[in-house]
């Protein structure tokens, strides 16, 4: 093995644990400080041990200078304890191999030491520090070849030789090193822009959401007469069941996670007639009238009340503010048995849809109203994928709109 290959060898050695390090932060988000510093004092280590165990042993001269790369980055990352340990251990093995006391190392790795502190509390920067380093570096390494081999041409040839491939190898490593963690750094910075952007998605789910049942009960307070005793008894219950489910939204969403699901046994059709009866007076005061044709049978579903509440109230009103006012409006709704699924159909005569627009309402935050959040469709989908089930909308220009929902049926 020539000395390329040694030297090649010797770098691959000291950065791969660190390399593996700084993949590890990418992969684990949520780890604290003190858990990435532990996982680094291993990996720089492990970068010790690798070149102390497994290098060649052709070139001593050249493993004890490159013992410092691990040494070197615990300076720049600021591993205190790190940098006393493998200083310990440099000087222990270099006194091992060129027989001189061990008060000599010790005093050279103490000056590096007082460097590193002249770094942290008097503002010196990094380049500098290396720079420094290096040059210090480089008389007590010559120190140590006079010493032990004396001052001759040859060995003075070998020095320079040394020490010029323990400058390059120190560079390139440092190189990989902060190129990788460039990387590392670029891909946490897009891990938290995506949880960012969730909060933000959530967040907006939460006004959304909030805005449908506070819209309901807005309309009712509008046709509300204090003194009509029948408006008191119809209207006040449905409020109030708008104002709890409203409550059970803000209590979901504290969890910014996925949808959660509360399933139980449940029959579709009674649940689109207590959507229906509570839209039944808006839209009658918007001049739409509904044809319902719901199946007979009880067909039953494992499903969450409250969520696909959440769903056929949002495609409702979807279907209401599509259709123009100076249209008289029909919305349909029907439901049905289509391949062992439950079938709902929720059609309407309102101003259509757009091809181009059709591709893109399940895209979160995506809207064609100037007050919408782009949400609603998305959460719609979420919900009903939930619940293992499947929605398609199909739309016509100036002709209106019909979505369709297959829900598994329990047995």
């Amino acid at each position: 093995m020539n000395i390329f290959e040694t030297i090649l060898v010797d770098v691959i050695f000291a950065i791969t644990p660190l390399t593996f390090y700084l993949f590890y932060l990418i992969f684990q988000r949520n780890t604290e400080q003190k858990e990435n510093n532990l996982f680094l004092d291993i990996a720089l280590l492990s970068s010790l041990y690798c070149l102390l165990r497994f290098s060649p042993n052709e070139m001593m001269n050249s493993k004890i200078l490159l013992l410092n790369i691990p040494l070197v980055i615990a300076f720049i990352k600021k591993r205190t304890t790190m940098i006393l340990l493998i200083s310990i251990i440099v000087s222990i093995f270099s006194t091992e191999y060129f027989k001189i006391p061990w008060i000599f190392f010790i005093v050279e790795y103490l000056c590096y030491f007082g460097l590193y502190y002249w770094m942290n509390y008097k503002t010196l920067e990094k380049r500098s520090f290396l720079l420094t380093f290096l040059l210090f570096k480089s008389f007590v390494f010559l120190a140590t070849f006079i010493y032990v081999y004396g001052l001759t041409p040859y060995y003075i040839g070998v020095w320079i030789v040394l020490y010029l491939t323990f400058i390059l190898s120190l560079y390139f490593s440092l190189q990989i090193y902060m190129k990788c963690e460039d990387v590392s750094v670029y891909f946490i910075n897009v891990q938290n822009q995506e949880q960012e952007k969730k909060l933000k998605s959530n967040l907006f789910r939460i006004t959304h959401e909030i805005k449908n049942p506070i819209a309901v009960c807005k309309g009712y307070l509008d046709m509300f007469d204090v003194h009509n005793k029948e408006h008191s008894e119809k209207y006040i219950p449905i409020m109030k069941e708008e104002i709890d489910r409203t409550l059970l939204l803000l209590q979901d969403f504290l969890s910014i996670s996925k949808i959660r699901l509360d399933k139980d046994y449940m029959d579709v059709n009674v649940l689109i007639e207590d959507v229906l009866n509570n839209f039944h007076l808006i839209m009658r005061e918007k001049n739409i009238k509904q044809e319902v044709e719901l199946l007979d049978d009880d067909i039953y579903i494992m499903g969450d009340y409250n969520r696909l509440t959440q769903v056929f109230i949002n495609l409702l009103k979807n279907s209401m503010e599509a259709i123009p006012e100076d249209r008289v409006g029909k919305i349909k709704v029907k439901t049905s048995m289509q391949n062992e699924k439950f079938y709902i159909e929720i059609e309407d005569n309102g101003n259509g849809i757009t091809k181009e627009i059709l591709t893109k309402i399940e895209e979160p935050f995506f809207t064609t109203k100037t007050n919408g959040t782009g949400l609603g469709v998305s959460l719609s989908r979420e919900i009903i994928k939930a619940h293992e089930g499947t929605i398609v909308y199909d739309s016509t220009p100036f002709v209106g709109t019909k979505v369709k929902i297959w829900l598994p049926i329990e047995q």
